[in-house]
């Protein structure tokens, strides 16, 4: 348990900020075909 306090926080941070950045960049590729889809 006290391995989870001490490696756990850093690892879900890392785990968090990756889940966030892929999610950002796959928001914006939506975004992006959504407009194309619109002008077309």
């Amino acid at each position: 348990m006290f391995t989870r306090e001490k490696f756990g926080d850093r690892n879900e941070d890392d785990k968090f900020q990756a889940m966030a950045s892929s999610t950002s960049l796959y928001n914006v590729r939506l975004r992006k075909s959504f407009r194309a889809e619109r002008k077309l």
